[in-house]
């Protein structure tokens, strides 16, 4: 029995009152997190989601974003991430073709996620959370309810409901450049596997402070986020938005250890002009790729930025991270980035498990090659 959440009570016996969340002047430690997934859970199953129910979460990164996806998972269903930039008609696409019954939203993106909700009679709830946790609603209707009273309404002794390895965790929706967006399947099994070695690959510790812009409802945002966090044990201290000044205020005052993101993310804050004017010393750990990473730009990033550890990836290690193949090895006759090497996984091992509802699909399997 394997249930993703699992990770999250993991951790109410290694470090229950360790940060796991900081976010503007809030701190959520992991008890804390752990019990506002549980009765979030618990009051899906009173709106009546049952195991193996689709919910959609359509949020930026805010704290509601981690207590929702785990809420999701400990009920026993799955999490569809949305794109919060999806119009009304991408959310009723998307609701229609996942067999979703409900959609989490957040108070900044109601107008698309109320207009896709009331095309697809088959969600039968939308629940909204607001900037303030007990701030009124910018829609009400049937079917509509507060976030905050779906975690209130719910138990804390619910039961993390028990899946199986193979059971799906996570749809994720392609991004429809080749025809109509497709959900890619992930289970409970895979996706714990491949975000436990990306964690002990890039060295992430229970002591960091992980600085998170990428977006959570993104494949990096939410696994080598928030999963890897979790198994780790570290803070997350999520962005809603990328603001270079912002961003490196974050740095001084949270001594934020953990800063991944493509390369442009450390161009821009290489090149601001007032970049020596903020304490960069907590910096340690940088993982970047997607795109091409300049040798120039990698000295920078330890001479003035003062990372210990650089990683780089390519673009498809992002798309099959059980497939973890760390890239530039020639960086390593610079002395100037450690490049941890990682074994293929078994041939045969399945990444993802197909696509939903495509009949016509093969399954994304490692072979020999």
């Amino acid at each position: 029995m394997l249930n993703l959440a699992h990770i999250l009570e993991f951790n109410l016996g290694r470090n229950p009152d360790n940060l796991a969340i900081i976010f503007n002047d809030r701190k959520m430690t992991y008890r804390e997190l752990n019990g506002a997934a549980t009765k979030f859970a618990d009051g899906l199953r009173q709106l009546g989601i049952n195991p193996g129910d689709k919910v959609a979460l359509m949020m930026p990164n805010v704290p509601y974003f981690p207590i929702a996806y785990y809420g999701i998972l400990k009920a026993g269903a799955t999490v569809v991430p949305f794109n919060v930039l999806f119009k009304g008609r991408e959310v009723a696409y998307h609701l229609k073709d996942s067999d979703a019954v409900a959609l989490v939203g957040f108070e900044m993106f109601t107008q698309p996620a109320y207009e896709g909700f009331q095309a697809v009679d088959s969600c039968k709830n939308l629940i909204i959370a607001t900037a303030d946790p007990m701030g009124p609603l910018p829609v009400t209707g049937d079917g509509i309810k507060h976030f905050s009273h779906v975690i209130a309404s719910g138990s804390p002794t619910f039961d993390t409901v028990q899946t199986m390895p193979d059971d799906t965790a996570v749809i994720l929706y392609t991004s429809g450049t080749t025809g109509q967006p497709k959900g890619v399947v992930q289970t409970h099994g895979a996706a714990l596997r491949a975000f436990e070695s990306w964690a002990s690959v890039v060295g992430l510790r229970s002591t960091d402070r992980y600085l998170i812009i990428n977006p959570f409802f993104h494949a990096f945002g939410y696994k080598a986020g928030i999963v890897a966090s979790l198994v780790a044990g570290s803070t997350m201290v999520p962005m809603t938005t990328f603001d270079v000044p912002a961003a490196m205020r974050l740095v001084a005052a949270e001594r934020i250890s953990v800063l991944p993101g493509p390369p442009a993310i450390y161009q821009t804050i290489l090149n601001h002009p007032n970049l020596e004017s903020f304490d960069m010393s907590s910096l340690r750990l940088a993982v970047t790729g997607a795109a091409a990473v300049p040798v120039e730009m990698i000295h920078q990033m330890r001479d003035k930025l003062g990372f210990e550890v650089i990683v780089t990836h390519d673009a498809e290690d992002l798309i099959h991270p059980d497939s973890l193949r760390w890239i530039n090895h020639y960086m390593q006759e610079y002395d100037m980035v450690q490049v941890p090497v990682l074994p293929l996984p078994t041939p045969g091992r399945r990444l993802t498990h197909g696509v939903y509802c495509d009949e016509f699909a093969e399954f994304t399997t490692l072979r020999d090659h």
